[in-house]
């Protein structure tokens, strides 16, 4: 599954959208705004955790956002 998240500085996600389920659909991916202190990016969600939900994943998961690439692990 891959999803479009906005997160905050804490990695914790905002809002997200599910990026394959967008693609059948014939609507354009929505682009999130961040704010001050937030980013936007799509990722994959680790294969360990594609059992869940889109919603279960984004409330389970947070963004790794130290290094140089930002990724989805368990909370």
């Amino acid at each position: 599954m891959q999803i479009r998240a906005l997160y905050d500085q804490t990695g914790r996600i905002l809002a997200a959208v599910h990026l394959d389920a967008a693609r059948v659909s014939r609507h354009p991916h929505p682009q999130p705004r961040p704010r001050e202190g937030q980013a936007v990016g799509d990722f994959m969600v680790p294969a360990e955790h594609s059992h869940l939900s889109f919603v279960d994943a984004c409330a389970r998961l947070k963004v790794k956002t130290r290094g140089k690439v930002a990724a989805l692990y368990s909370k």
